[in-house]
């Protein structure tokens, strides 16, 4: 039975350079265990599923097919929850032409890097595993008509985020995410609220 995604926590007060690594490893274990259930989720929804229904309509016919319902919800729930991507509006009584101005901005920024897409591919994630992630970094090689500011969807199969269970509100602690590269070393990068570490596993 599958219980769902389990979070991840570590006790320690402060992130920093000296255990960082050791808080890294231990969250692994448990983040692979996550990613098995949402390996299974995943391929579920693409239809490989362990339970085939037969239909016969003749004795000389034996078709075994998947109906996936799995599919046909996820792409429900896409258009009904997520079709419409985010736009940032001003709220009537706070007319003020700096702020209007500075939320047109903003939008166009959406609109420059394609966030009804990328809304899309996060609500897949969310709708099938449970969980999505996104990483907002400001755009450094910025040219004329671009958004200030990057988007990107991580594959949550390869991101997670350590909590507190030192203090009493489980704040965030360590944002992961990495990529393994073709001689199966894992690349990890990971932003606690002061500082950004770069590891590599071998």
């Amino acid at each position: 039975m599958l219980l769902g995604r389990k979070e991840i926590y570590t006790d320690v007060k402060e992130i920093t350079y000296e255990n960082v690594c050791d808080i890294l490893r231990d969250a692994m274990q448990v983040h692979e265990e996550n990613s098995t259930k949402m390996d299974f989720l995943l391929d579920y929804e693409k239809g490989v599923q362990p339970i085939a229904r037969v239909k016969k309509y003749r004795s000389d016919i034996d078709c075994k097919c998947v109906d996936n319902i799995a599919n046909e919800v996820t792409e429900f729930k896409l258009g009904f929850n997520w079709g419409n991507p985010i736009t940032l509006v001003q709220r009537g009584e706070n007319e003020n032409k700096d702020t209007s101005e500075a939320i047109n901005l903003l939008n166009k920024c959406y609109d420059a890097e394609n966030i009804k897409a990328k809304t899309q591919e996060l609500g897949r994630y969310v709708e099938i595993v449970g969980l999505g992630y996104s990483f907002i970094d400001p755009n450094t090689e910025y040219e004329d008509g671009e958004s200030y500011f990057k988007i990107a969807v991580l594959n949550p199969r390869y991101t997670f985020v350590v909590k507190s269970s030192y203090y009493f509100d489980k704040r965030d602690m360590l944002g992961v995410s990495y990529r393994i590269d073709s001689k199966g070393l894992k690349h990890f990068t990971c932003f606690s609220k002061n500082e950004r570490f770069e590891w590599k596993n071998n």
